[in-house]
Formats: structure tokens, sequence, C-alpha cells
């Protein structure tokens, strides 16, 4: 309607804005930037909408778990709020539950749409980083290789409100890359990076990895910079030792109370199991859905090459954004062999969207990788366009928006299940939503009148055995 017909005249004028340079190959950059970003948008936006119109107000598989007694009816219990969730610590998603509980009564719509919101950080932050690693007025078609983090690959990550957990955890790992190297130690940056590896550690299991990857890659810099003498040695190794003393209580903090879940069995990092997992996690990030490790190879060689091209100058090496870049591929490789060793046992496991997005960050930073590595531009040009041409490909058949109507369909039946239960028509399993049957959890919503459980207050067949609220 009007809006979007407002939008239309807004993009045309930022659009049409006249360039501040006679040179032809920069206007023509110029332009196309533009567009890129006029496309981002526009696709981001798209997706959202079809989020909008295909979420129903209903908790999914995790999230029936908030209405056990130890979960919401107890209140923000620390217990609850710091307590394992499966394999993680997921504080951040249980505290805007219990947040969403107060304001909005748990709007799951609300939730899953605000959930979508915060992946929109995720992008701005990637946005941040590829400035401030290679500058706001250089690499200007960078948003052509976000345009596949739109791709409806990750559609489980969107759909499900509690996903969040997963692009948190990616926020924070890139805000932490972001200050990672700070210009002699200063206090801020540094509080900002301890920060977010601690909230990285409580906000899913990955977080463990990040810390892994992310701390010594921190304290080998510094480490570096005092024995060439930039940082004042006294100063440098107090700050390594206590940063090291506080990012290792947070990791200790999150290992107590942590055991295995039952059938769940870790694969060693040596047996062929875990690399065909990892290589086809690698492969599905750079939207290959074809099970076939060698495409998986083919990418982690693309993803690497730049990084040892940049290790091998000794110029180049000695650059701060090197190490960013360097830290950043280190972390999501490292995440994807995590999930392979601990996930590795699980069908579907190496082609399942929810772990998708972690591979999907590796394409903007291996773009920023070549960009760094190539000084001839013409060849910097070539790899690129070979880069983007390729995940072009491979994301061609990815853009349909029909899994949010199939979910939203889904979740339809699962209120159908419900309403027989309370009806006496049925036990209320419906293993799609959880694999247990529901009727537990949804007295516990109903409890705690939970908005979706209201369109259930006229059926009072059941209703002494799913008392409301007094």
């Amino acid at each position: 309607g009007l809006f979007s017909f407002m939008a239309v005249l807004l993009a045309a004028a930022w659009m049409t804005r006249p360039v501040n340079t006679e040179e032809r190959s920069a206007v023509f950059y110029e332009y196309s930037a533009r567009l890129l970003w006029i496309l981002l948008i526009s696709v981001y936006l798209a997706q959202f909408s079809a989020i909008w119109k295909y979420s129903v107000d209903l908790p999914f598989w995790e999230e029936w778990d908030y209405f056990l007694p130890e979960g919401l009816p107890k209140g923000l219990s620390w217990d609850w709020l710091f307590g394992f969730a499966g394999y993680h610590r997921v504080v951040p998603t249980k505290f805007m539950a219990w947040l969403n509980l107060q304001l909005f009564d748990l709007d799951f719509i609300l939730q899953k749409r605000f959930n979508y919101f915060i992946y929109g950080g995720l992008l701005f932050t990637l946005v941040k980083l590829k400035n401030r690693v290679i500058g706001r007025s250089e690499f200007v078609l960078f948003p052509a290789f976000l345009l596949f983090l739109l791709s409806p690959i990750a559609f489980e990550n969107h759909v499900n409100s509690y996903q969040s957990q997963i692009h948190l955890v990616i926020i924070f790992t890139l805000v932490a890359l972001l200050h990672i190297y700070s210009d002699r130690l200063q206090g801020k940056p540094l509080a900002i990076f301890f920060f977010c590896l601690i909230a990285a550690i409580n906000t899913f299991s990955g977080g463990m990895t990040i810390a892994a990857v992310l701390l010594p890659c921190w304290a080998v810099f510094v480490t570096v910079q005092i024995a060439r003498g930039r940082i004042d040695k006294q100063k440098g190794w107090w700050i390594l030792l206590a940063g090291g003393a506080i990012v290792s209580a947070a990791a200790a903090s999150w290992i107590y109370g942590y055991s295995l879940p039952a059938g769940n069995v870790w694969i060693s990092p040596f047996s062929g199991l875990f690399w065909d997992t990892f290589f086809n996690l690698l492969s599905f990030g750079f939207g290959f859905e074809m099970e076939n490790p060698i495409l998986g190879a083919i990418c982690l060689l693309a993803v690497i090459v730049p990084v040892i091209i940049l290790w091998c100058d000794k110029e180049l090496r000695q650059q701060e954004r090197v190490w960013q870049v360097t830290a950043g591929v280190l972390c999501f490789l490292a995440i994807l062999a995590t999930i392979s060793i601990t996930r590795g046992t699980f069908a579907g496991t190496s082609k399942a969207s929810r772990y998708v997005e972690f591979g999907l960050m590796l394409i903007p930073l291996t773009a920023m990788a070549w960009w760094l590595a190539l000084k001839r531009v013409a060849v910097r040009r070539v790899v690129l366009l070979s880069v983007w041409l390729t995940c072009f490909g491979a994301f061609i058949d990815d853009w349909s928006f029909s899994p949010y109507r199939d979910v939203g369909q889904m979740e339809l039946f699962v209120l159908e299940t419900l309403e027989d239960h309370v009806l006496g028509r049925g036990d209320g399993s419906f293993p799609w939503s959880h694999p247990k049957p529901l009727p537990p959890f949804f007295e516990g919503a109903r409890r705690l009148d939970v908005k979706f459980t209201r369109q259930f207050r006229g059926l009072a067949t059941n209703s002494q055995k799913y008392p409301l609220k007094p």
C-alpha cells in the first residue's frame, strides 16, 4: 500500500543521488553498490513478510519446556535461567521468553518476529566488521555476498524463535572480533571483548568453542605486541593473566553441572564419519545440498587459501585486520567441527537447516580474506566474481519461502491436536512439535494464562484437568 509506495520513492531518490566523482569506474561501482543495498533490504523484508504472514502463536520443541514446573511457573529463578537446556545454557533466549511473558503474556508470534529482527542485527554487525577490516569506502560490492545469508536455506532458525540462541551467539562472536585487537589494550574494547566471550558461553554451547578459539588468538596477538615493544610488558602480562582468568572462570562455571544427554555419542575427529559430516556441513553453508565431502573439501580450500596467502606475506601478517579475519574463519570452522563431533551420529546433521547459519558466515569472511590477500585489482575481481558465481549457482534453488508456509500449516495441525485432547478425543501427542505428549506442558502454559492457551477457554470438557489461573 502507501508504505510500499513511499519505500519505492525513497529507494529511487537514494539510488539516483549524484556521485561525488567523475571517474567512470567509481560511478559504476557506487551505483551498483546502491542497487545491491536496495536488493538486500528488499529480500530481507520479503522474508520478514513471509515469517510475519505464516507465524502461528505456538511454542515449538524446547519452548514447551518453558512450562515445566522448574521453568516459567517458578518465575525468573537463577537455576532455570542459567540451567542447561540439553547441551546449552541459553540465558538470553530464556530471559527474552520471561520478559515476553511479563509484557505480552508470552506471544510466540511476537517472539518469532523479534527473532528475525535479531538476525537483521547480525547482518548489520557483519557490515560493521567489514568496514572495520577493509574500510567503509572499499569493497563496496560486499552486500552481494550478504545476499546468500538471506536464503531460506536457514529457515529453521527463523521460524523457531528458540533459535535466537544461534543468531545471538554469532552476534557476540562478530562483536568480539570487532574489539579483539584494541590499540594499546584500551579498557573499553577489552571489556566489550571479554563480555562477548562470556555472553557467548552462556548463549549457546558453541560459545565454548568460540572462547576456546578467540581467547588464544587474542593472547598470541598481545604476546607478539609485547615482544615487539608496542605494549608495555608489565601492563600486557597483567591483562593477559586477568583476561585469561576471567574467561576461564566463565568456562568453568559453564562446565559445572554438565552431563552428556542420554543417547548422545561423540565421535573422534580422526574418524571418517567426522570428516564426512564436517565437509558436508561446510558445503551446505555455501549452498550445496548434495551430500558429497569433495564439495566440502573444495569449499575448505576456498576458505583457507586466502588466509594462508595473508600469513605468507610478512607485511600483511602484521596487520590487525589480518588477525581479525583469521580469527573469524577459525571460529566458524571450529564450530562446524564441534557440531560434527557432538552431533555426527545423528541422521541429517550434515544438511540440517539449523546448523547452516554457522557455515553461511564463512561466505562474507572468505570474501574479505580474498579481498585482503590479492593486491592486484584485476586478479581480485576475477577471484571474488568466481566465488560469488559459485555461491549463486549453489543457492539458485534455495529462494522459495514455502518452508514458512509449511511450518505454519504444521503448527495449525498442532493446535487441532491440542483442541482434540481438550475435548477428550486424543492424548495430545504430536512428535513434530515435541517428542513427549504435549498435555503436561500445555497444562503449565494454561496455568500461566499464556496467550496461545486462551483460544481453548470455551472448551470446558477437560477444565478440571487443566485449571486456569484464578
